[in-house]
């Protein structure tokens, strides 16, 4: 007897797993290694395709380790450094080629290409600058220098992202399946309301617009039934015209064979 459930109520969806840690028939106590893990994972695997969730395939690359993890938490990571770095040094800069220098002074590796990357002595990877966000592009930094950068607008930005990112629940195979994933995605579904605008609609407001809709979309149907059997009618229509036409040309092709 196991029970596997989903938690939706932080920024990631995970799993909990309830089991007996003594085995009914050996009596034995459950034992945790890389076996067991490998076998509880599995189960977990098993559970969530039954139930049209997503599964989590293992890749080559590792997660963070607990210690990367405390250092960004703590604003001590590699990206942290290299962001505040580059907020500290944009106002001493004259250009953008005297910002790489003094990067370069303060013991930066740059690579230039289609995106600008940094690395800090005893770093493993490059970081580009555009992953902390718009105002890091080259673009944004230039302008920054310059003094002429500004910044888009929230509404624009959400623009993109906001209704376009809502999830059809009413046609989810997954919200029909899965109960856990139903009630995150109406979560979600708020989240991306409130971002476009400001707040939550009206609920009598939706539900007007919503009777509206049905309402139409009701007569679109009943419009469509009837095109749908008039197009049935002329289709006969065309075939018996067809039939008698080619009676007609039948003894034509009858006296031509005569002769």
């Amino acid at each position: 007897m196991h029970v596997l459930t989903i938690h939706i109520d932080k920024g990631h969806i995970h799993n909990h797993i309830i089991f007996c840690a003594v085995d009914f028939a050996t009596h034995r106590k459950y034992v945790s290694n890389k076996k067991s893990y490998c076998q509880i994972r599995n189960e977990s695997d098993r559970l969530c395709k039954e139930h049209g969730l997503s599964v989590v395939t293992p890749g080559q690359d590792k997660g963070k380790k607990y210690a990367e993890w405390d250092a960004e938490r703590k604003g001590t990571s590699w990206k942290a450094k290299l962001k505040a770095l580059i907020d500290a040094t944009i106002p001493k800069a004259k250009d953008f080629d005297d910002f790489l220098r003094l990067m370069e002074a303060a013991g930066y590796e740059i690579k230039r290409g289609k995106f600008v990357t940094f690395r800090a002595p005893g770093q493993e990877r490059f970081t580009r600058s555009k992953t902390f966000g718009e105002a890091y592009t080259v673009e944004a930094i230039t302008e920054r220098i310059a003094g002429t950068y500004r910044a888009k607008p929230k509404a624009l930005r959400q623009e993109k992202t906001g209704v376009s990112m809502l999830i059809d629940i009413q046609n989810s195979i997954k919200a029909a399946e899965s109960k856990g994933y139903e009630q995150w995605a109406k979560i979600h579904n708020l989240k991306q309301a409130a971002k476009n605008g400001g707040k939550l609609p009206d609920f009598k407001t939706l539900h007007t617009e919503y009777k509206e809709l049905t309402e139409k979309k009701d007569k679109l149907y009943q419009e469509y039934g009837k095109l749908k059997k008039k197009v049935k009618q002329y289709d006969t229509i065309k075939q018996n015209v067809d039939c008698i036409l080619r009676q007609g040309k039948q003894p034509e092709r009858e006296k031509e064979a005569e002769r």
